[in-house]
């Protein structure tokens, strides 16, 4: 399956490292990038991208019915 990476920017210290723990415990290899800023962190995720587009949630759908 063909794989590309996905990427969070303007991430805080805390909220880098918790994705980078989350991406590790399922075996993702991760980058981590201070940005120019100084401030913020960028993080980096090496995904399999999925061949179909994802199915809407049908929870949205019902509420977009109601409106309309």
């Amino acid at each position: 399956m063909k794989r590309s990476w996905f990427f969070y920017d303007d991430l805080t210290s805390a909220e880098a490292d918790e994705l980078i723990l989350q991406y590790q415990s399922r075996n993702i290899q991760t980058r981590r990038e201070l940005n120019p800023d100084r401030l913020s962190w960028s993080v980096s995720a090496y995904l399999e991208e999925n061949p179909r587009r994802p199915r809407p949630s049908s929870r949205w759908l019902s509420v977009l019915g109601k409106i309309i």
